[in-house]
């Protein structure tokens, strides 16, 4: 059984501020894993420790510098992590998804695709739905405690729904020598592709 998680990074908004004449934030320092990506971190640990042959995954979309918040997540016991390196702050959730299904799709489409919901920043937990769509998965789970997986599935994690177990020293160790795969987004959509879809004009949508 194929596992894939979605992990998130976030600003940091206690060294960031809120730009009025930009209309939006401008961080400061690297970006972090939001609480609830534990939860579904916690999740996928569930999942392996139900017996069955499992290999779990971790996918993020986001800046170079983040591939640490993608080492943290191996930590939790992933076999293996995928970083997709874009602009981030231009990209908008319909875009976001495109580039995370294709990537999936390059690695191989997963059993169970777990997934966090809102993270109380950005697209209110849209991403990880918007990606399932894209792949074809048809069943959708909220999971609140217990974990019951069924193949071609989709577990979607809310934040506060578990209590992570925090990876020990071994764990941190183990995760710095594990496969890391790493994609650009330009591998998967053109720079027109890629505009936000506030910034396409009708005739473009449309086409």
């Amino acid at each position: 059984m194929k596992v894939v998680a979605l992990v998130k990074a976030v600003p940091d908004l206690s060294e960031s501020r809120y730009s009025k004449s930009e209309q939006r934030i401008q961080e400061k320092g690297p970006r972090l894993m939001p609480a609830v990506s534990e939860n579904v971190l916690e999740v996928v640990r569930q999942i392996r420790e139900m017996g069955k042959e499992v290999s779990a995954a971790g996918m993020l979309f986001g800046n170079q510098s983040e591939e640490a918040i993608l080492r943290k997540a191996l930590a939790f016991g992933l076999d293996q992590a995928c970083l997709i390196s874009g602009a981030t702050d231009r990209t908008d959730p319909h875009v976001k998804s495109k580039l995370i299904a294709k990537a999936i799709e390059k690695l191989g489409v997963p059993d169970i695709l777990v997934v966090g919901g809102a993270s109380g920043f950005g697209g209110g937990g849209q991403v990880g739905v918007r990606v399932a769509e894209l792949l074809g998965f048809e069943d959708v789970w909220t999971v609140q405690d217990a974990v019951s997986a069924k193949s071609k599935s989709v577990l979607v994690v809310e934040q506060g729904s578990n209590q992570p177990r925090i990876p020990n020293v071994m764990a941190v160790m183990k995760a710095g020598s594990k496969e890391m795969v790493m994609f650009k987004a330009e591998e998967f959509l053109t720079a027109d592709e890629q505009k936000p879809v506030a910034l396409i004009s009708r005739e473009e949508w449309l086409a």
